[in-house]
């Protein structure tokens, strides 16, 4: 399977598994799916799945609002403002 992340010796995406841990399976469960797998196969995809999330970069809600190209509506800002202002204002 070109670019997908394939289990060892097989053409078993390892989002496959990742999803059938997500959806609660456990190893013997997917184990009963996939006989030609092992524990440790399971558990590597796991670990691979675990790297790739924590070297992305995934950006911020309103930073890709913005890149699609939504505009904030400015008075909405200025509202917000003056809640933050009168917020810090001695009372």
């Amino acid at each position: 399977m070109a670019g997908v992340p394939c289990i060892r010796g097989t053409r078993i995406p390892v989002a496959t598994l990742i999803g059938m841990v997500a959806e609660g399976m456990t190893t013997g469960e997917i184990l009963v799916d996939f006989p030609q797998l092992t524990a440790d196969d399971v558990r590597e995809a796991l670990q691979f799945a675990a790297a790739a999330v924590d070297q992305a970069t995934f950006p911020l809600a309103a930073s890709a609002a913005l890149h699609n190209g939504w505009q904030p509506d400015p008075d909405e800002l200025a509202e917000g403002r003056a809640a933050v202002l009168a917020s810090a204002q001695p009372g």
